[in-house]
């Protein structure tokens, strides 16, 4: 998650004060002892919430980010009814958005790569809505290559294909 730009906006502060409070009350309420930094990132407009733990960093991640992506949630919710308003919030634990990004621009790269030297399409499953949205970002301007995501719901994958590929 990128550092946030420090803000003079007394608003901005407020809800940075906010979301700093609320996270603590929801550790403290989980018994997890964590070090918590609360910034707005002004390029990418999101209250950013980064948690450290050497003991429950895990558990905050939970199984492919789920509990975390909770967290976030419950915190953008709480806030809202708070402040009256929607904000982005994002909250990453022990760096594991970056890491997530990226395994899975690693992913998108060697699917591309694959993609163009079997002359196939290469499919990619049990992606996240966030996770399909990376490597279309990714491979975007990625010469000789496709994506496309197909299907509904949880059944929803992504196909990397080489633009030879008439299938």
């Amino acid at each position: 998650m990128p550092k946030a730009k420090k803000t003079n906006n007394s608003a901005t502060k407020d809800i940075i004060s906010l979301v700093d409070v609320t996270v603590r009350e929801i550790m403290r309420k989980l018994e997890m002892d964590v070090d918590i930094d609360a910034s707005f990132d002004e390029e990418n407009d999101f209250y950013g919430v980064d948690i450290q733990s050497e003991d429950h960093s895990g558990l905050l991640i939970g199984k492919q980010g789920d509990t975390l992506n909770s967290l976030q949630r419950v915190l953008a919710h709480i806030i809202k009814q708070k402040t009256g308003e929607w904000v982005r919030v994002v909250v990453n634990v022990a760096d594991w958005r970056e890491k997530q990004t990226r395994r899975v621009e690693d992913l998108a790269d060697r699917a591309s790569e694959r993609a163009i030297q079997s002359g196939q399409s290469q499919a990619l499953y049990n992606l996240t809505p966030e996770e399909r949205r990376l490597v279309h970002m990714r491979l975007a301007n990625t010469e000789d290559i496709e994506t496309e995501s197909i299907g509904e719901g949880r059944e929803r994958y992504l196909i990397v294909k080489p633009l030879s590929d008439k299938k």
